[in-house]
């Protein structure tokens, strides 16, 4: 075959046809993308791969010349059509277009299986069909042209329309974009066509029916397997949507938040100095009145912090700690409201995007950094929950369409959702114990109001308190560990502590006790308004647990008293003690007008003293005090030898403990932030050394923290991300590291015997070599 430069009628039914498949195929990308912009991308890129394919047909370069021309063509055609807002004047190719059409090529297919659908408009996604219409069709259509004179070929040709629906099948969602076009139509567009090239090649016979007729018939035939397919194809194997395999669900995003630190670990560290409670995170404008702020979502207790939950065996889009990109705008679960909230960073630094309700769209815009911001943000639409990777810092600004959450004081009376799955918590048998002194607890069948019984006993109970004595608050120490919990809850003197320790004490409560979903959710309130603009300091920074009732969705309740609420509430059963500046002095004693004589009684009688009673006194106050005592030298020996050794014990224990809390003190304070995370590591295995559990020294840190214990195992990887990772550090982050550390550490410790606490105090192993870096 000889090909002209002006196509004949078999090339131009061949690209028609070509063109027809490729689309058919590539729609099936739809339930990835939404919308109808990724087709259009598809059908310029089929366009261009005929075109380019002619070309190749007239002048039959060779193989490798051709590939290389098609690859060329793809990078600077492609990725003007698919980023067209990357593009000089968005038609003229830039080193930017060509950069993100091979990125696309090659990462692209990673974040696909990683955004939420719809993808539209994210990144350098929208290469993605376009690299798949175009060398679908530039295949499909050279070979059509190439074997048109060879019978049995056609079908093979068609292998890369194959693989095109493949992939948007096994990359796209559960639910089949359609499979009326991927199934029926498809299958009538290709045996229509191939069957037209097979009669095309055939020599009529005479007296042969005509070929409308023959046509015709094919036609019914076509129509009969389409209807008895439609019928027959549910009742298959593998048919139900259950049983799709579909790559989104097996592959694990990027994003691991586990590796970061509990954002509620930190809590404290936004109230901890007066300039933190005073600085401007950052503000909102058009936000609801009352409305609370969502910062990060907790679901899983493992007796240290609560954080995001995730099933390494089976991900899956519903576990908190699923992350993924997300398109243009997000199905929202329920109506409702929906509002524009502006928000512009301040001093907020931190991973975790601050947002409310149920997220529709967000967009970073008006910043400095908005497109790198934009492909770093992942969000979790089963807790509305949003991050992004590089982290938030002063300038930035997103705008975010949300739908405003139902707002309940109480949950008595309604109904609870029960059938939302949230990870297992470790029951902490202090709180458990604790909700016995609950009134109303107990005997109730209302879910809703035992959840209600609860927070209200916490609020009339408790205090609030920060631990600030400055601002006349009660002692309470930070943390939510299972130690810490124990001690909030067995305090004497009621609750003391803050919405870290309440909310996490309620949300136990609801798994263990009322065996209810619940989940921790940290944030801030919205309560510095200046008309609609919303400022949030460090001292709005709150905590509450967040119930699913049925028809509304997860509702937050708020067990934690104001924060005027900081006298205690239940009086000591210590009689007060007298004030004696006040007090009324007692009477002088009686004396007679001859002030030198005893008083009389009232018989007349002076007073007889008895010299005995006198005698005996005198005796008493002698062996009292009043004389020197002799003391044997045996006691003298006795003493020495065993107070010497205890002396000597106290004098050793003392040294220990001072120099492991100077180390410690040391290691915290020296160095840059990377070296003090790094120190905090040492401090952690040091601590695992001392309680027994031998650490090798050549073991990197996340095979260490298998000796020490599972409960180090994030701490060593979030060294690892400080030292060798690309991201910046600040005191914050070292402050939160080492209490997060501290906190693990106690709870270990708390799980050992008294002995073995001592032993572990007192070991020396540890104090024989430097193990500080940068030493």
């Amino acid at each position: 075959m000889t090909a002209t430069w002006r196509p004949d009628r078999a090339t131009i039914i061949d690209g028609l046809g070509t063109a027809a498949v490729t689309l058919l195929a590539v729609e099936a990308f739809s339930s990835s993308y939404g919308g109808v912009r990724f087709l259009i991308v598809a059908a310029v890129a089929t366009v261009v791969a005929l075109a380019v394919g002619h070309v190749l047909l007239v002048l039959r370069p060779p193989v490798l010349v051709g590939a290389l021309a098609s690859i060329v063509v793809y990078l600077v055609v492609g990725g003007v059509v698919a980023l067209p807002e990357r593009a000089t004047g968005r038609v003229v190719p830039s080193g930017s277009t060509i950069r993100g059409a091979a990125d696309g090529a090659v990462r692209g297919w990673r974040e696909l299986l990683t955004t939420a659908p719809p993808v539209t408009g994210i990144g350098t996604l929208m290469v993605l069909p376009f690299l798949c219409a175009f060398f679908a069709a530039l295949i499909t259509f050279v070979l059509m042209r190439s074997t048109s004179r060879r019978s049995g070929s056609s079908l093979l040709s068609l292998l890369p329309i194959a693989a095109v629906l493949g992939i948007a099948i096994l990359t796209g969602v559960r639910e089949p974009s359609s499979l009326v076009l991927q199934g029926p139509v498809l299958t009538v567009v290709v045996v229509a066509w191939v069957g037209w090239r097979h009669g095309s090649r055939m020599d009529r016979l005479e007296g042969s029916p005509p070929a409308w007729h023959q046509g015709g018939r094919a036609l019914a035939m076509l129509l009969v397997a389409a209807v008895a397919g439609w019928v027959v194809s549910p009742q298959l194997p593998f048919a139900a949507a259950d049983d799709r395999v579909v790559w989104r669900e097996t592959i694990k995003p990027p994003f691991d938040p586990r590796v970061h630190p509990s954002p509620l670990s930190g809590y404290r560290a936004y109230l901890a100095k007066a300039s933190q409670r005073e600085a401007v995170l950052f503000t909102m404008e058009a936000v609801p009145e009352d409305t609370l702020v969502r910062l990060a979502t907790l679901d899983s207790y493992d007796g240290l912090v609560w954080r995001p939950g995730y099933d390494d065996e089976s991900p899956s889009a519903a576990d908190s700690g699923y992350f993924a990109r997300v398109g243009s705008e997000v199905t929202p679960e329920f109506d409702g409201e929906r509002v524009d909230i502006t928000v512009t960073i301040g001093a907020y630094t931190g991973i975790w995007v601050p947002d409310v309700g149920e997220v529709v769209s967000l967009r970073f815009e008006g910043g400095p950094r908005d497109r790198e911001l934009n492909e770093a943000l992942r969000y979790n639409s089963s807790t509305d929950t949003a991050v992004v990777e590089v982290g938030l810092r002063e300038g930035d600004r997103f705008v975010m369409t949300v739908v405003v959450p139902t707002a309940m004081a109480a949950v008595a009376g309604k109904q609870v959702e029960f059938t939302r799955d949230v990870p297992d918590a470790v029951v902490v048998q202090d709180v458990v114990a604790w909700t016995q002194k609950v009134p109303g607890l107990l005997g109730n069948d209302d879910p809703g109001r035992r959840l209600d019984a609860v927070s209200s006993f916490m609020r009339e109970k408790g205090v609030y308190s920060d631990g600030d004595r400055a601002r006349d608050q009660q002692p309470a120490r930070a943390g939510h560990s299972a130690y810490r919990l124990a001690e909030f809850v067995d305090s004497k003197g009621g609750l003391v502590g803050n919405a870290e320790q309440y909310a996490s004490t309620y949300a136990l409560v609801a798994r263990n006790v009322l065996d209810l979903p619940a989940r921790v959710v940290m944030g801030f309130r919205t309560e510095n308004r200046v008309g609609s603009t919303v400022t949030v300091t460090g001292d709005d920074v709150d905590a509450w647990v967040e119930v699913p009732i049925v028809g509304v969705g997860w509702v937050a309740l708020r067990p934690t008293p104001d924060r005027t609420d900081t006298a205690l509430k239940q009086q000591s059963t210590t009689p007060p003690k007298p004030d004696y500046d006040t007090q009324t002095p007692a009477p002088p004693p009686l004396i007679e007008p001859n002030f030198d004589i005893p008083a009389t009684s009232k018989s007349g009688l002076a007073d007889e003293i008895d010299e005995q009673d006198t005698a005996e006194e005198a005796d008493d106050d002698v062996s009292s005090g009043g004389a020197a005592i002799e003391v044997s030298p045996w006691v003298v020996v006795t003493g020495v030898a065993i107070g010497g050794p205890i002396a000597l014990f106290i004098l050793f224990a003392v040294s220990v403990v001072g120099l492991k809390a100077w180390r410690r003190r040391r290691r915290k304070r020296k160095g840059a932030y990377d070296t003090r995370i790094a120190n905090g590591w040492l401090e952690v295995v040091d601590g695992g050394i001392d309680m027994g559990r031998p650490v090798p020294p050549s073991a990197t840190r996340r095979e260490a923290a298998a000796a020490v214990g599972p409960a180090t195992v994030w701490l060593a990887r979030r060294a690892d991300e400080a030292v060798f990772g690309p991201v910046e550090l600040s005191d914050a982050d070292v402050e939160m590291y080492w209490a997060e550390l501290e906190s693990t550490l106690k709870a270990m410790r708390s799980e050992l015997r008294i002995g073995d606490r001592i032993r572990t105090a007192l070991n020396v192993s540890t104090l024989r070599r430097r193990r500080t870096s940068g030493e």
